[in-house]
Parts: structure tokens; sequence; C-alpha cells
């Protein structure tokens, strides 16, 4: 994503967390991209729980959530195929 960003091949990332680390480093990227946008995907269940204050002023647009239909439609098969031999998903998956 970052190289992405520096050699200005996108115009939007979404980032998949909820983690107010990131906050420092999606400033800079906004101080040096301006017109990129940044969608932020807060992966949090619970009545009350909200995405990171510091996550949205930085982001264009937020998403409260996941449907568990939407995260297991983006997960692999599970058994994907290499070259070398089958790899089966854990079952607590």
């Amino acid at each position: 994503m970052l190289c992405d960003i520096m050699d200005d091949t996108c115009d939007q990332v979404v980032i998949f967390s909820n983690d107010s680390d990131l906050a420092p480093a999606l400033s800079t990227i906004k101080l040096r991209q301006p017109a990129l946008k940044i969608g932020v995907v807060a992966p949090i269940r619970g009545e009350g729980r909200q995405p990171s204050a510091d996550l949205k002023k930085i982001a264009n647009w937020t998403r409260h959530g996941i449907k568990d239909k939407e995260l297991a439609n983006a997960q692999l098969p599970h058994k994907a195929l290499t070259r070398k031999r089958a790899i089966l998903k854990p079952e607590h998956w």
C-alpha cells in the first residue's frame, strides 16, 4: 500500500483496522498526498463500540463493522492449492 501511495498509482486506500496507532502514518500520507482518499473499516462488534476517533478524523469515510457473510466471502477457500501441496484452512476460522 505504501509503495502504491508513494508511486501515486492509486486514488483511494482502505484500512481494515481500528488501531489508533495508525493515525500518525495516515496523517503523514494525507499531508503528502492530499487528493488521496482514505477509507477506514473498523472491524468491531458489540453495542456501544465505535471506530477510533483518531482514525475518523483523518479518513474520508468510515464504516462500522463487517457482516459475517462479507467476512466469509473475503476468506480463502477451505482448500488452497499450491505448486507443492494443498493448504487447508483451520476449522476454527
